[in-house]
Parts: structure tokens; sequence; C-alpha cells
């Protein structure tokens, strides 16, 4: 897990694209482990409503970004498939994610049966969690 990898080598390995694409790079990859960031930006679609005057990332898109963090590592088994969000348990939010901040996403396979993989994730702002969750990922 040593390359670096940018927005182009992620279009390469998910089929999202904006604005759902979550990760703007690839810090280190494996079959098993993910590290990837995601500039949150003021100009992102989600700020319109949520809050104009008081702009905080939502959660559920910091949940879809783990997500994709955790098919990054499935896209590096080179096998056939699209990775599908399955599930969710044991979500927390710790603290809000503002525009202007790097938020980096962690993934780590716990556990893999059949076509279903179980992933720790986990957001972070400035070293500090913002976020985790146990996330299940189906490989069609």
């Amino acid at each position: 897990m040593e390359k670096q990898y940018f927005f182009l080598d992620v279009k390469d390995r998910l089929p999202h694209r904006p604005p759902m694409l979550m990760i703007d790079g690839i810090l280190e990859v494996s079959e098993t482990e993910c590290r990837a960031y995601k500039e949150i930006s003021f100009v992102e679609p989600c700020f319109q409503g949520h809050f104009p005057d008081h702009p905080i990332f939502p959660s559920v898109l910091m949940i879809e970004s783990m997500a994709q963090a955790c098919a990054l590592c499935l896209a590096e088994e080179k096998a056939d498939g699209l990775a599908i969000f399955a599930g969710i348990k044991e979500a927390r939010f710790s603290k809000p994610v503002y525009p202007g901040c790097r938020m980096i996403l962690e993934a780590c396979l716990k556990e893999k049966q059949n076509n279903f993989y179980t992933f720790a994730a986990r957001a972070l702002v400035d070293d500090c969690e913002v976020s985790h969750a146990d996330l299940i990922i189906c490989k069609k």
C-alpha cells in the first residue's frame, strides 16, 4: 500500500460520477484496506440545502464516502462485478464536517461471507474521528 492515486485513477476504479463520486484521491489501497480522501468544498451541491447559512456535510454522505472507500478495496481484487452498498451496522457521528476540510476515509476488511464483505470504516478530519460504522458491501 504505497502508491497514491488521484481523481482520474478513482474514476477508473469506481462506477460513480459527480456529484455522487465521493472520493477525490487514494492514499493507500489493497484488497483488505484503504485510506482515501474527500475534499469538502464550499461548492458541493448538498450545501445548497444543508444548511445554507451553516453548511454541514450530511451524515448520509459521510456513510456513502466510507462505502466508496470500501468498494475501492474490492476493485483491487480485479474480479468482475459491481460493489453494491448492502448494509450499515453501528454507525456513529461524533463531530460535524464543514466545508474546507479534508476528510480522510479508512476502510478495513473484517469479514467475508460469500459475496458479502463487512468493513470497519471511519472518517477523520485533522486526525480526529468524525464518524465510524461497520459497512456491508455486496459484490454482484
